[in-house]
């Protein structure tokens, strides 16, 4: 599984549970005007593949997926 498609999932995810909670989250390269209440921000930080066989298939994909939670001072 290719790390497009791990962040598709993970994007995918992140989006229907901030929809059940009424939530704007701001993903990665897509437009977005920050409110003035509570908001997400969405980042994939990927990491070099690598492989852990001597032949070169069996591949990691690594990286970190990262969700920051942004709020006015004071709530």
């Amino acid at each position: 599984m290719s790390q497009q498609v791990k962040t598709q999932l993970l994007e995918a995810r992140l989006g229907e549970w901030t929809e059940a909670r009424r939530l704007p989250v701001a993903f990665d390269n897509i437009g977005f005007n920050p409110p003035d209440g509570i908001y997400l921000e969405s980042h994939v930080m990927p990491a070099t593949t690598t492989a852990i066989d001597l032949s070169r298939q069996a591949k990691v994909f690594r990286g970190v997926y990262q969700i920051n939670v942004i709020a006015p001072a004071g709530t």
